[in-house]
């Protein structure tokens, strides 16, 4: 799988020009429940812009606290590996329709690491929840915008950016527990297992051209 990521120098960003990759993957569903949702990225030179997207029959939210098990709520989730060529690490950003967080880094599921609390600040979240009828139903959309400071990757990852970055290694996954367990990804997974690294995508960074 790969997913082009455009440049830009502009923060205020038109989100209907920039690609979306699709989270339509369920490869382990049980439940029939596999609401839509998107991802979107784009370069801003010394951070990356990010929204994830998902519509949903209902959303569920109970974890108000930042690092607290976000994945059992109605959750969007970012994995990263941004310097793959150098080093193995990678961080997961998770995130409910309340704005609470689960930021990890580290080599797989079982070294995790918390990202330290006063660096969340970083990362600009905004999260936008809007009921709206479509189809003669109604449904939640909900979204999640942030940035990712190429400092924040340096510091985290624990290794310098190479002169010449241009691509990077990452999934994007919608998942949630209750009413109805779903896992979706954008990257095949092999097993129902997030924490699959040898199962992301390429991240491939484009430069501007206008």
């Amino acid at each position: 799988m790969e997913y082009f990521i455009t440049e830009t120098q502009n923060s205020d960003i038109d989100w209907t020009d920039v690609p979306a990759a699709e989270i339509d993957k369920f490869p382990f569903d049980k439940s029939g429940y596999k609401p839509r949702a998107t991802a979107q990225v784009v370069n801003g030179g010394d951070k990356l812009f990010v929204r994830l997207e998902a519509h949903e029959e209902e959303i569920f939210a109970s974890r108000t606290k930042h690092w607290q098990e976000i994945w059992l709520d109605s959750c969007l989730e970012f994995f990263i590996m941004p310097f793959p060529e150098i080093c193995q690490i990678y961080i997961n950003f998770e995130f409910n329709p309340l704005g609470a967080a689960y930021i990890g880094y580290g080599l797989g599921r079982d070294d995790r690491k918390h990202v330290a609390l006063e660096d969340f600040h970083m990362l600009g979240v905004r999260v936008i929840n809007e009921r709206f009828p479509e189809n003669c139903e109604t449904e939640v959309k909900w979204q999640v915008n942030f940035h990712i400071p190429f400092i924040f990757l340096q510091k985290y990852c624990d290794c310098f950016r190479p002169p010449s970055l241009e691509y990077m290694r990452g999934n994007f996954y919608k998942c949630g527990q209750l009413p109805s367990p779903h896992g979706g990804c954008w990257s095949e997974v092999g097993q129902y297992d997030f924490h699959r690294p040898e199962d992301f995508g390429e991240l491939r960074l484009l430069e501007k051209t206008d």
